[in-house]
């Protein structure tokens, strides 16, 4: 008998047969998100580059006091396939990776070479600045290009200044930095863009090779800010003139 004051277990309730669904089996491609719509823009400056459609400008540098050419700015423009120049392309190259960005500076080498052979055919002295991208400075194609300019005519090393702007001469690697001793080992000088404050040792980068300092001349006017304080014009012309280099005054 079951014990005193003990209740009774109820049976079971049947549970109502739930009817089996097959659920299709899914590849981890349907779990991938599309892929982002194409920038227009980007692929135009991509195949401008890749087609070598690009126009090259020289624009004259003039020694303050004698009015007189002294050296010259090179710069490329891409070409949009609708007309007209793809314009501030660089910003947009630096989303399409490295290997596009020294393809374009790579170009930019060429172009810069055939302009100092011409220069020379027509008595023609001075130096041209020619801008590069940072990355570009251990890419193997473009050091290749750079070797083989040479190797075809050595007097280049005497005409031809790479330009890096100071936020790409910041991040360098040490490999970066022999790149660029190796140049300098072969005669050539290089130029300091693009700057927004005076945090630099400037006469240590002078030794390294660089001959010249580009700055806005707003900055030539206002001045530029330092780490802990705002160093006025007069001390800045002061400070630059004194790591030995020459100032360029751009965007006038």
């Amino acid at each position: 008998p079951p014990p005193r004051n003990s209740k009774t277990a109820a049976p079971a309730r049947a549970e109502p047969h739930l009817p089996v669904l097959d659920l299709p089996e899914l590849s981890a491609l349907e779990f991938v998100s599309p892929p982002p719509p194409p920038n227009p823009r980007l692929a135009a400056i991509i195949a401008a580059v890749k087609m070598g459609e690009m126009d090259v400008f020289l624009s004259p540098i003039v020694a303050l006091q004698s009015h007189q050419v002294s050296h010259y700015d090179v710069t490329v423009r891409l070409k949009s396939p609708h007309g007209g120049y793809l314009d501030n392309a660089e910003q947009d190259l630096q989303l399409a990776g490295s290997d596009v960005l020294a393809l374009f500076d790579t170009a930019r080498l060429k172009r810069a070479a055939i302009l100092a052979q011409r220069l020379d055919a027509h008595n023609k002295s001075g130096s041209l600045l020619s801008a590069i991208s940072g990355p570009s400075i251990t890419n193997a194609e473009f050091l290749e290009t750079f070797a083989r300019v040479f190797e075809e005519r050595d007097r280049i090393s005497n005409q031809l200044v790479l330009t890096f702007s100071q936020a790409d001469l910041e991040q360098f690697s040490p490999s970066a930095w022999q790149a660029l001793s190796d140049m300098h080992a072969f005669g050539f000088r290089f130029a300091l863009s693009k700057i927004d404050h005076v945090d630099m040792d400037f006469a240590a980068l002078a030794k390294r090779g660089f001959a010249f300092l580009r700055l806005e001349a707003s900055a030539l006017t206002h001045g530029l800010p330092a780490r802990d304080r705002f160093v006025e014009a007069n001390e800045l012309c002061q400070l630059l003139a004194g790591a030995g280099m020459t100032l360029v005054a751009d965007t006038i």
